[in-house]
């Protein structure tokens, strides 16, 4: 699967043997299209936007939805349990870079542990996360009463144990059974998709404080949609676990000394 990350962000290798002129020449004709395609799209996105402020957020998921489901597809199609894993990872990290990115921030707080990690809480990103009406946790927890469950995970335990992972071995890997067992870690679908979100909320003009519902309506429609596979309350579990540690991570953790990391993991494992 990371070869498939790295396809969908480098696209298709050419032929060594196609001239460079002709491949650069293809290049600036397609950049130039997919730009004017982009500038009649967000005009439209503008008009709509009058009577519809949310146009953006979500037009926006639904291609990065597409994106998702593209980048994990396999032999055996889409496992529902990365979808949510994605998901859930990018929108804890998005909980507090939309904050951390406000021209006038509020304060936030930095904990260290024993070995040395650095960790950040704050009321402004637990907010985002779960305590506002458009919270990723609320947004998303209607998609599981919309797929049939009533019962809600335990968020307040799942913060417990993040917070007492702090500084351990154990930090960021989601409690889940094996069957529903991510093949990343949340770091790792963070340093390998979050270019990808920067240029979507930037595309279609996707506030800060409409980043949780972009990634809540995301979450709502992944549990709609794997509820035949995993459990709709288990599914959220999934995302949370995902979500809250990543909203607790240092943001200036390193991207390239993780994407070696799992390199290194994805060849000594063929």
């Amino acid at each position: 699967m990371f070869e498939q990350f790295k396809n969908f962000f480098k696209r298709s290798k050419t032929d060594k043997n196609a001239g460079q002129r002709n491949l650069s020449s293809q290049k600036q004709v397609s950049d130039e299209s997919n730009k004017k395609i982009d500038i009649i799209m967000q005009a439209a996105i503008a008009e709509r936007r009058q009577k519809d402020p949310l146009i953006g957020v979500k037009i926006g998921a639904q291609e990065f939805y597409a994106q998702i489901i593209n980048v994990l597809k396999n032999g055996q199609g889409t496992r529902v349990e990365d979808v949510l894993a994605i998901i859930g990872s990018l929108a804890g990290y998005a909980a507090q870079m939309s904050v951390h990115l406000q021209k006038d921030p509020p304060k936030l707080n930095w904990l260290g542990a024993k070995n040395g990690e650095k960790y950040v809480i704050g009321d402004a990103i637990n907010a985002n996360l779960c305590g506002s009406q458009y919270s990723f946790y609320r947004v998303s927890g209607a998609g599981v009463e919309m797929a049939g469950s009533v019962e809600l995970p335990d968020i307040i335990d799942i913060y417990r144990r993040v917070d007492e992972s702090m500084g351990c071995d154990r930090f960021g890997i989601p409690e889940i059974d094996d069957a529903h067992r991510p093949r990343f870690l949340p770091i790792e679908f963070i340093s390998l998709m979050w270019g990808e979100v920067v240029r979507l909320t930037e595309k279609y003009t996707i506030t800060l404080d409409q980043w949780s519902l972009f990634f809540g309506l995301l979450g709502q429609r992944a549990i709609i949609e794997g509820k035949g596979v995993i459990n709709p309350t288990l599914a959220l579990k999934l995302m949370m676990e995902c979500a809250v540690p990543m909203a607790r991570i240092d943001p200036r953790f390193d991207i390239k000394e993780v994407i070696q990391h799992i390199e290194q993991r994805m060849l000594s494992t063929k």
